[in-house]
């Protein structure tokens, strides 16, 4: 078999304090996936905080923290290790009730009352694993193909208690568009969830899809700023059945290399939505208004 030689030069990249040159776009990108993978055997400590604010009425919040330790135990791969916590506070938001639970009232006796949650839960576990097909300094652009699986027992919007299952199947291209200077990406996404709601026993299922794109331009050696743009569709039934809502939200992001430490952070807001059957331009039954994510990545 012929080896492929990695070039010893690697003029795109920043250089950070612990020489992970090769992995640039892998944390690049804020919402969007880079298809780069740190050299065999490199680790790292990620901490990704990610927010959801506004609805149509009330008052709405949902943060998720993920800490992951992730590791490259071969060439082109990487395996995550995630665990998450979920706050919500909520009040007087249309179309969130409190559920009665099981067995306290008749069907004919429920009642939606205005649901009200100030909570912070551990949610749940996941595994990522990132498998890399093209490199960009080998081929036009780069390819990876990411799968991952989670275990979670909060709900997204409402932070109601539930037992979730859910695997997400994602593929990232990027490529530099000019040398050392401008980066782009480009993710497709499928993730079915099996969900069962602990308070009534009820059984869902469900969907998403969607379609991420950013680009990033340096503005020094260890500093990038840039926009993301995300076309987002919500599915009733775990392949895509019925389309229950859409949105597309866009923003700018930024990204620093900080004595090794690598930060990026993004703000997206909707700016085009819509449910099946409602007469409006935003769906903020199943998105919110605005986004909002802060990642900070460790080597060691």
């Amino acid at each position: 078999m012929r080896h492929l030689h990695r070039p010893t030069a690697q003029p795109h990249t920043p250089g950070d304090a612990h020489g992970h040159d090769e992995a640039l776009t892998e944390f690049l990108f804020a919402y969007t996936v880079g298809t780069d993978i740190a050299p065999a055997h490199h680790r790292h400590l990620l901490v990704d905080t990610s927010g959801g604010f506004g609805k149509g009425s009330g008052t709405y919040g949902a943060v998720s923290q993920r800490i992951e330790l992730g590791f490259v135990p071969w060439e082109n791969f990487h395996v995550g290790l995630g665990a998450s916590m979920a706050y919500h506070a909520i009040s007087g938001v249309d179309g969130l009730e409190a559920a009665a639970p099981r067995g306290t009232l008749a069907p004919d006796e429920a009642v939606a009352m205005p649901l009200r949650r100030g909570q912070a839960e551990f949610d749940g576990l996941s595994l990522e694993f990132r498998q890399r097909l093209l490199e960009r300094e080998r081929a036009p652009f780069g390819l990876t193909v990411v799968v991952e699986p989670h275990w979670g027992r909060v709900e997204e919007v409402s932070g109601a208690p539930v037992t979730k299952h859910a695997v997400g199947f994602l593929v990232a291209v990027d490529k530099d568009i000019v040398p050392n200077t401008l980066f782009t990406a480009l993710n497709v996404f499928y993730e079915p969830e099996w969900v069962r709601l602990r308070d009534t026993g009820e059984s869902e299922r469900e969907s998403t899809f969607g379609v991420s794109g950013a680009a990033m331009l340096r503005l020094s050696p260890t500093v990038f700023a840039g926009a993301d743009a995300r076309w987002l569709r919500k599915y009733e039934g775990a392949a895509m059945q019925t389309l229950a809502g859409e949105a597309v939200f866009v923003g700018p992001a930024i990204y620093a290399s900080v004595g090794g430490v690598l930060v990026s952070a993004a703000y997206g807001v909707q700016v085009w939505g819509r449910v099946p059957g409602v007469d409006d331009f935003l769906d903020l039954d199943h998105f919110t208004r605005h986004q909002a994510k802060l990642r900070v990545v460790a080597h060691f």
